[in-house]
């Protein structure tokens, strides 16, 4: 690896020290609060996720000479310092000449570092404070969400685990909300592969101001529809969990305004609004809506925006359906049993 980087090593006293700092921070904490602290927490992050399935550079990566993308399997990383910053490498044992096929990502790599003489990528050498310089100059603040940091990097989650297999936490802590509002306040969190390439690679300015507006409407209504319920049924997030992905995919450069995945949003959230699952229905559910992901799908599709309106309805309604019949009413809860959750999301 490059040697003119010092790699730096993460031992158990520091990770102890960094899980207990996270855990005094604000729900919602900018890394320039401290850029040396959160630094080396983002590049922590990234680096658990190097070469596993929640990898999301891994895809982009191809090997410049075969045109094939490399291996998933030979990306390996390490922590990396330079002078008082804290960074992460990503390189390829397959290949030392890479090209990235993703807009917007060799604008964030460190150009004394990442690249060979024939501008083709070595490795990816990201610091996090310059990345942040960057999307703050497209009027984006990266943060630290902190139950996010303490889930994903000294939690529960699995980063070998495919997407859908690590959302229940998601899913049953209401996420969306959450999300929504660093969206209205045109923030974004800075953890892991999926923020630096999904987000922040190719960053624009002129979307957000139509995207904080929708991510303020799907914050209150869902906050409408939960807001005289302790404990929301897990049954009852499933459409805000449902708005909350879409979102996501509207807060990704290439689906800035995107008609489709709007068209979408809005029937999710007409279905939200009429309360269609309520927040206090006395149920618990047992198992998961596949039309959920014929839902995310069709917000990803190119069909036209007169049948995305059609069968968005279609699939809504199917959905609803679903939910409904896979209920367990209160008082057959044991007839289930406490591993019913465990297995909620499988299969996805």
């Amino acid at each position: 690896m490059n040697t003119r980087l010092r790699t730096y090593e993460i031992d158990e006293k520091t990770r102890h020290e960094l899980h207990d700092r996270v855990k005094s921070l604000s729900q919602v904490t900018p890394l320039s609060y401290d850029f040396s602290f959160s630094s080396l927490l983002s590049s922590y992050g990234i680096l658990r996720e190097v070469g596993s399935p929640n990898d999301e550079t891994a895809r982009f990566l191809f090997d410049s000479t075969t045109g094939k993308v490399v291996p998933r399997s030979s990306l390996v990383g390490r922590l990396v310092k330079m002078k008082n910053s804290y960074g992460v490498e990503i390189e390829s044992t397959f290949s030392k000449s890479l090209e990235i096929k993703a807009y917007g990502v060799r604008e964030l790599l460190h150009p004394d570092y990442s690249f060979n003489p024939d501008g083709t990528v070595k490795s990816l050498v990201i610091f996090p404070e310059a990345v942040f310089k960057i999307a703050a100059l497209k009027g984006i603040e990266l943060t630290i969400v902190r139950d996010w940091a303490i889930n994903s990097i000294f939690g529960g989650f699995d980063p070998q685990k495919e997407y859908y297999q690590t959302n229940f936490w998601e899913l049953e802590n209401n996420d969306t909300i959450l999300f929504a509002r660093l969206i209205k306040n045109k923030q974004l969190a800075f953890l892991g592969t999926h923020d630096f390439i999904a987000h922040v690679a190719n960053i624009r300015s002129e979307p957000w101001e139509k995207l904080s507006q929708t991510a303020q409407s799907v914050e209150m209504k869902i906050k409408k529809i939960i807001a005289e319920v302790e404990v929301p049924t897990i049954a009852s997030l499933i459409l805000p969990y449902t708005a909350g992905v879409i979102l996501d995919d509207l807060a990704q450069p290439p689906s800035y305004d995107s008609k489709n995945h709007n068209l979408v949003l809005d029937t999710v959230l007409e279905s939200i609004d009429r309360n269609d699952v309520p927040a206090n229905y006395p149920c618990t559910l047992s198992k998961f809506p596949k039309t959920f992901e014929q839902i995310i799908l069709l917000s990803r599709s190119k069909m036209k925006q007169d049948k995305v309106i059609e069968k968005a309805k279609e699939l809504v309604e199917t959905m609803v359906r679903e939910i409904k019949s896979s209920l367990v009413y209160e008082g057959m809860e044991e007839k289930i049993g406490e591993r019913l959750f465990s297995r909620l999301l499988r299969g996805y």
